[in-house]
C-alpha cells in the first residue's frame, strides 16, 4: 500500500515535481508493516537537498519493527560510490563480480542451498567474502576530493545556494521564501536579491565560481582558521583547547605529506600480497572445487614457503640440476 495515502489520504495532494501539476513520487510498504510507521509526510521544495522533487519521509518504531532491543550500530564511513558516477559504478560492479569469480562465491552459495542441513561455517565463510568484495571493490574507484572546513568555504556554498534556490523560484514559479531565510539567517553578509531570471543565472555564476576559487585555497584557508582559534584560545588561557587546535594542525600536515610520498612512491597504486586462495578439498589446485582465503600472515608465509619447496623440488634429478662427470 502506498504510505502517504494511508495515513493523510488522496485529497489535496501536492505535486512533488516542481514543473509538474500532479504527485509523481510515492512510498509504498506491505501491510504488515503499517503498525509500525510513527510518522510520514511530504516535505517542501528545497528543504533538506536541492531538487526539482519534494523529498518524502517515512519514520519507523525500530522497536516495533524490529521486535525486541535493537543493536547500536556503529557510524558507518563516507561512502565514496554515487550511483551518478556511470565510471564509478562500473569499476565497482566488475571488481565485485571478479572477486566473486575468484573466490567461487555463486559456486559456494548454491552448494549450501542444495546441502540438506545448513553448513553455518560455510554460510560464515561466504558472508565474510561478500563484505570482503564490495569493500575491495571500492578500493577501485576513485575517492571525490572533499575540501577540509573552513568558514570561508562554507559561507561560499550558503552564497551558491541561495542563488540557486532564487533561480528554482523563479523558473518553476514556487515559493521558497521559507528556505531562503533560513540562508540569511546563516550567512554572514546582506546578499542582492535577483529580480529576474537572468540576473539570478549571473549571480549564481559568480557564486560557483567563487566556491571554485575558494576550494582551490582551502588547505590554507583550513590551516589559518585553526591556527586563528589556537591563538585565540590562549588569549582566553584555555591551553588545552588551543593545544587541541595545534595537534589537528600538525595531524593534517602529516597526512598531506602521507598523500604526496605515496602518490611519488607508489604511482600505480598497488599494495603489497594480503592473503591467498588454498584448496580447501585436498586436491590440486588445478582440479579443486572447494577453496579458502587465508588471511593470517604467519600461516601465510608458511603455505608460500612449502608451496615455493614443492615447485622448486620439481627439478630435482632433471638434466639441468646433475653435475657433469
Amino acid at each position: 500500500m502506498e504510505i502517504i495515502q494511508h495515513h493523510h489520504g488522496t485529497t489535496q495532494e501536492p505535486p512533488t515535481y516542481a514543473r509538474g501539476t500532479r504527485r509523481l513520487d510515492y512510498a509504498f510498504c506491505t501491510p504488515n508493516l503499517v503498525p509500525s510507521i510513527t510518522s510520514c509526510g511530504i516535505l517542501p521544495y528545497s528543504k533538506i537537498i536541492d531538487s526539482d522533487h519534494r523529498a518524502i519521509y517515512v519514520d519507523f518504531s525500530t522497536s516495533a519493527l524490529m521486535g525486541g532491543d535493537i543493536a547500536t550500530l556503529s557510524a558507518m564511513p563516507v561512502r565514496i560510490l554515487k550511483s551518478r558516477d556511470a565510471k564509478a559504478s562500473e569499476a565497482y560492479v566488475e571488481a565485485v563480480a571478479k572477486y566473486f569469480e575468484d573466490h567461487r562465491v555463486l559456486q559456494r552459495l548454491t552448494e549450501v542451498s542444495e546441502a540438506d542441513q545448513p553448513d553455518q561455517a560455510k554460510i560464515e565463510a561466504i558472508d565474510r567474502d561478500i563484505t570482503r568484495a564490495m569493500t575491495h571493490a571500492i578500493k577501485k574507484i576513485r575517492k571525490v576530493y572533499t575540501s577540509p572546513f573552513s568558514p570561508q568555504i562554507k559561507q561560499a556554498r550558503l552564497r551558491r545556494r541561495f542563488y540557486k534556490l532564487h533561480l528554482s523560484m523563479l523558473i518553476n514559479n514556487l515559493d521558497l521564501r521559507t528556505q531562503l531565510k533560513s540562508l540569511e539567517e546563516a550567512l554572514d553578509e546582506t546578499l542582492p536579491f535577483p529580480t529576474n531570471i537572468e540576473e539570478a543565472k549571473q549571480l549564481l555564476r559568480f557564486a560557483q565560481k567563487y566556491v571554485r576559487d575558494v576550494t582551490k585555497r582551502a588547505t590554507e584557508l583550513r590551516r589559518t582558521y585553526l591556527e586563528e582559534q589556537a591563538v585565540n584560545l590562549e588569549a582566553e588561557d584555555k591551553e588545552k583547547a588551543a593545544m587541541i587546535r595545534k595537534r589537528i594542525i600538525k595531524a593534517e600536515e602529516i597526512k598531506q605529506m602521507y598523500m604526496k610520498l605515496r602518490r611519488y612512491l607508489k604511482p600505480q597504486g598497488k599494495s603489497s600480497l594480503n592473503h591467498v586462495l588454498v584448496p580447501d578439498d585436498n586436491l590440486p589446485p588445478k582440479i579443486a572445487q572447494l577453496w579458502r582465503s587465508v588471511y593470517d600472515p604467519v600461516v601465510l608465509e608458511a603455505l608460500l614457503i612449502e608451496r615455493n619447496r614443492k615447485h622448486f623440488s620439481q627439478a630435482n634429478n632433471t638434466p639441468f640440476t646433475k653435475k657433469k662427470n
